[in-house]
């Protein structure tokens, strides 16, 4: 009986920390509030380099030159080179990693900030899909047919290739392939890790699904 009591409350507590007050959630008074409140939904993490900063909003660069803009507010946590730092102690240049959520308009809010002024090559990890447009000796580039960006996915001795479960060569790599790339990103480069190359269209593509890029 007791363990069963002691469990109640710890699962009383996890529930706590992802529901908020109703009089909170009716009438959020501040953005610091509403990131706390039913109005912010959906996870979400960007990476890039900072571009400009102009009064609270921060403009990241992305792979693939996507500019966003990062809106930060009263309870906003930032962090740089292991150390607690405010809005003040960021700059132009910096590399950082943004977690948080969407507004309701589409803004992204932040909750946490963590910039560095070397390069997150660890933490920098993405999935690309996309077709094959183009073929060099030691890259390709995807075009993502929803959205119509182009990305260029450097090949190194690391990458590797699969096709149906079994190992393929970049050489083998064709034109038209649809292609779900697992990169790691450097100063704005992608270097390839995992390239899955996706079997021949077999159904309707107006009723297949489609992966989708993460954001």
């Amino acid at each position: 009986m007791k363990s069963r009591i002691v469990s109640f409350f710890l699962l009383s507590s996890l529930l706590a920390l992802f529901f908020v007050s109703p009089a909170l959630s009716a009438n959020p008074s501040t953005i610091g509030e509403k990131m706390m409140s039913a109005k912010l939904f959906g996870g979400k993490v960007v990476l890039g380099t900072i571009d400009q900063i102009v009064e609270k909003t921060i403009t990241v660069i992305q792979i693939g030159n996507d500019r966003t803009d990062l809106i930060t507010t009263e309870i906003t946590k930032f962090r740089k080179d292991g150390r607690v730092v405010n809005l003040t102690g960021l700059k132009v240049g910096d590399r950082i990693v943004a977690s948080g959520g969407l507004d309701t308009d589409g803004s992204f809010l932040v909750k946490t900030l963590v910039a560095k002024t070397k390069v997150l090559k660890q933490i920098e990890r993405r999935s690309l899909y996309g077709v094959v447009e183009e073929l060099s000796e030691k890259s390709f580039t995807v075009k993502h047919p929803s959205t119509g960006k182009v990305y260029e996915i450097q090949v190194g001795s690391q990458t590797l290739f699969r096709l149906n479960g079994k190992k393929m060569s970049f050489g083998s790599l064709k034109k038209g392939q649809r292609v779900v790339a697992m990169v790691i990103i450097d100063q704005a480069e992608a270097t390839g890790r995992l390239i899955l190359v996706l079997p021949e269209k077999t159904v309707n593509p107006a009723k297949e699904a489609t992966p989708a890029a993460t954001p």
